[in-house]
């Protein structure tokens, strides 16, 4: 579930702010779900592609966690196609073995992530399309 800090008008709202929340469940093996942006000015962003559609995907199998995200659209003009996403994960039973990020399908690293309460805080940059986390 993408979301926003609260705020009283759209003219606050911030695209590089935008939190993930994912309800893990181990029943669950998939999800997904899309978040759109525009400008929310340009009447035709659509037809003229000036948005960015995002998917996000999970999957879970063996104790592996695998969240993931892609663009596509031409963006919106002045703010980067790609952005980073803070992942807040609710529902692990237990602090992860392991949180890498993924770019590409192929670990690219170990993340720094939080535990807080049995709530997992994991930034993923601009050059990450997702996370892989072991339990």
């Amino acid at each position: 579930v993408p979301m926003a800090a609260p705020m009283h008008s759209t003219d606050s709202y911030d695209p590089e702010k935008v939190t993930v929340h994912y309800y893990h469940h181990p029943d669950a093996p998939t999800g997904h779900g899309q978040l759109y942006d525009d400008d929310g000015a340009t009447p035709d962003a659509f037809a003229n592609k000036q948005f960015t559609l995002t998917t996000f995907t999970s999957s879970y199998s063996a104790g592996k966690l695998t969240l993931h995200h892609t663009s596509e659209g031409r963006g919106i003009p002045g703010k980067p196609k790609n952005k980073g996403y803070m992942y807040t994960v609710h529902g692990l039973t237990k602090m992860p073995k392991a949180v890498q990020s993924t770019h590409g399908n192929k670990l690219s690293g170990v993340v720094e992530s939080k535990w807080i309460d049995g709530v997992l805080f994991v930034p993923a940059d601009a050059h990450s399309d997702g996370l892989l986390i072991e339990q």
